[in-house]
């Protein structure tokens, strides 16, 4: 596709801007994000002497949307360019490494802490950086390189180049504010459909909320959202507030909760909760994955004794 003798007079600085252009989805936003000033013209200028010079556009201006060959350099350069401010401290041996964890809140505040000493203890230079994301969020941080490792909502279908493990599988359900009548799931399902009660869940391309409508058309059932956040933390402060009827995966903090009350949704497919990275796992992540699947094991155990 791309002409080789192109390559050795392409400008590093084009390929630079466009890697911010592809990491925060348009110019206008790049030209926010970019640590050093630089105006949309400009931009807008390197990044068409960079398509012609490859042969190929990169992205669709408005929506945007990275093209198939916009998706292929931006894959290739992003893990460049996204580690480039770790440089310095790698080179003076300050750090002597960088693990950057995305996931869901709920992990990261329940078990994280403790592995995360853990960690810290069999290597003290470790550096790491934690953000709590969704699970779309989560598979496009690790896709574009800003993410070495996902703990998260497994998506259905991955790329062949990630590779994933399993934790658990859990069922989705309902969060209901104790006070609330009717307190049973079909019941609760034909209320959502009718429009008698609201429905707080996350917005229609999350897998949770995918795997709801489905099994609600399953089931004839027409429901949609009256109030779409952000976050699954979100969702449930919206039921413990009483706003809503709130579209949750299963936690076992659900259990000593006096406010709500989780009811399984029978018959819905399972949500899965695992890890996944791209390419070659790094060891501390790997070191992740293992106490992870520790304390599943344990906590299985647990409930089965």
């Amino acid at each position: 596709m791309y002409s080789h003798h192109l390559l050795p007079d392409m400008n590093v600085h084009h390929l630079e801007l466009f890697y911010y252009v592809g990491k925060h989805g348009g110019i206008s936003e790049a030209c926010r994000k970019i640590p050093y000033g630089v105006q949309q013209p400009a931009v807008s200028t390197q990044i068409g002497r960079l398509e012609k010079d490859l042969g190929a556009k990169l992205f669709e201006r408005r929506p945007f949307r990275l093209t198939e060959e916009g998706r292929l350099v931006y894959d290739f350069i992003a893990p460049f360019f996204g580690g480039l401010e770790d440089l310095e401290g790698l080179v003076n041996g300050r750090i002597s490494g960088l693990l950057r964890i995305v996931g869901l809140g709920e992990v990261i505040k329940e078990y994280l802490p403790d592995m995360i000493r853990s960690l810290h203890e069999a290597d003290s230079k470790l550096k790491m950086t934690i953000q709590e994301l969704e699970q779309t969020g989560c598979e496009e941080a690790i896709r574009s390189g800003n993410a070495d490792i996902a703990v998260s909502v497994l998506p259905e279908t991955l790329p062949k180049e990630f590779s994933r493990t399993t934790l658990l599988s859990v069922p989705i359900g309902l969060l209901v504010h104790r006070n609330s009548r009717p307190h049973k799931p079909e019941a609760l399902l034909r209320s959502l459909a009718g429009g008698a009660m609201r429905l707080v869940c996350l917005p229609a391309h999350e897998l949770l909320t995918k795997i709801f409508l489905r099994g609600a058309r399953d089931r004839g059932l027409k429901i949609a959202a009256s109030l779409e956040v952000a976050s699954h933390e979100t969702v449930i402060i919206y039921a413990k507030a009483g706003l809503g009827i709130g579209l949750v995966a299963w936690s076992p903090s659900y259990a000593s909760d006096k406010t709500v009350e989780f009811l399984p949704l029978d018959g819905f497919k399972k949500i899965d909760i695992g890890a996944f990275w791209l390419g070659e796992i790094k060891p501390p992540a790997k070191r992740l994955v293992t106490m992870l699947e520790s304390r599943v094991k344990a906590f299985a155990e647990k409930r089965g004794a």
